[in-house]
């Protein structure tokens, strides 16, 4: 497990002059109780916890690797998800591209259709291809929460008249990365309480992070992904926007902040892959991404997804780089719970860390970026981890 985490006090990121950096905090580890108090839904602070901004600065690039971070929307559907699309391809990407994204996930109803036209060929944003997966049994009940199943080999469609299992097994047959979709939507839960080897993520984040929380309570799924995680299960957390085309949806709510080698599809979905992925609430939300630098040489070129080795020689360096982010708090998790809290003070700002792990024993430090430390609605931002061993 992680014993502690010793912190030193938010620095400006982009100029080398900032902040009290030689102020070290010691930061115990605690036990986490996330705040299940009645949600105040006419404070419009708790919805994204910060006021949007016209324009968030591009988080940049993490040195020695080649790539970028790229915001990239996920569970989008169209006309032709044919029960409850509103929105034509066309439209959506006119959409997405309003909001600043720089690519998106199509994962229209059992159907790839949208794949097949020119649209989604000559997009002006990257297009990745994916479906959302519903079987049914005979008489037309739901048995399996939805999938998103992303980068699937061939247009076709999977048969809807399938148990869970043999969704899986085609998927994986197809090359398919798979996604457990608002795994606590009271219409269509995840029902097997323990992930199946085959899935590949969990989406934590639908929509609106607190207000769909009575419909598709996304803190019981990150509680649960969390769950998983300290059981050293390692799986991506995803968010999306479910977007249907509806007045009230934003196809950036949810976004993936992505770090890829380039703008193309393979290299997005490879991304997701390794699980190099924030979430963030919106395309005009605070951004950020955790880097750990185990060399001590000032590299920075592990982030989230990736592996770090615990030594004798001391701890981890590591690092949570924000934009936008000015008053709000970062919080670090770990296998034991909240292991601390350190206030962002600048725009631009870099939160600095030691992660003092035990050699041999897997653990994982992630981040979670909060206008009210402790409160579980109070969410703008959050990585994945970077796993110790």
């Amino acid at each position: 497990m992680v014993k502690k985490i010793v912190s030193a006090v938010a620095v400006l990121a982009l100029c080398a002059c900032g902040g009290p950096a030689g102020a070290g905090v010691r930061m115990p580890l605690v036990a986490h109780h996330d705040d299940h108090a009645t949600l105040d839904l006419k404070a419009a602070d708790r919805l994204d916890d910060a006021a949007p901004v016209a324009v968030i600065p591009r988080i940049a690039p993490t040195a020695g690797r080649q790539g970028e971070w790229l915001l990239v929307g996920n569970h989008l559907h169209t006309k032709f998800s044919v029960t409850d699309g509103k929105q034509t391809l066309a439209e959506l990407i006119a959409r997405v591209k309003d909001k600043g994204l720089d690519g998106m996930i199509l994962t229209d109803h059992n159907s790839m259709r949208g794949a097949e036209t020119e649209e989604f060929k000559s997009a002006p944003v990257v297009m990745v291809k994916g479906m959302e997966f519903g079987a049914w049994r005979e008489k037309g009940e739901t048995v399996v929460g939805h999938a998103a199943l992303i980068g699937l080999e061939g247009n076709d469609p999977l048969p809807t008249y399938a148990s869970l299992e043999q969704m899986l097994a085609l998927a994986k047959g197809r090359k398919a990365y798979v996604i457990a979709n608002h795994p606590f939507n009271k219409g269509n839960a995840w029902l097997n309480p323990t992930l199946q080897p085959e899935v590949d993520a969990v989406e934590i984040w639908n929509g609106w992070w607190a207000l769909v929380n009575p419909i598709m309570p996304n803190n019981d799924a990150k509680t649960w992904w969390d769950a998983h995680l300290a059981k050293g299960r390692r799986v991506t957390a995803v968010g999306g926007s479910d977007s249907h085309g509806q007045v009230y949806d934003d196809p950036s709510r949810g976004s993936n902040l992505i770090f890829a080698r380039d703008r193309s599809p393979e290299a997005v979905l490879e991304g997701l892959k390794k699980g190099h992925v924030s979430i963030v609430a919106h395309s005009r939300s605070p951004r950020m991404i955790l880097e750990a630098d185990p060399a001590r040489d000032g590299s920075w070129t592990f982030i989230q997804g990736d592996e770090v080795a615990v030594s004798q020689a001391g701890p981890v360096p590591m690092r949570v780089r924000v934009v936008g982010a000015k008053g709000l708090t970062v919080e670090l998790f770990g296998k034991a719970g909240r292991l601390g809290a350190i206030k962002v003070d600048s725009q631009d700002a870099v939160v600095k860390f030691d992660a003092v792990g035990v050699p041999g024993v897997a653990d994982y430090v992630r981040a979670e970026l909060k206008k009210h430390p402790g409160k579980w609605w109070s969410l703008s931002a959050l990585t994945n981890p970077i796993y110790l061993k």
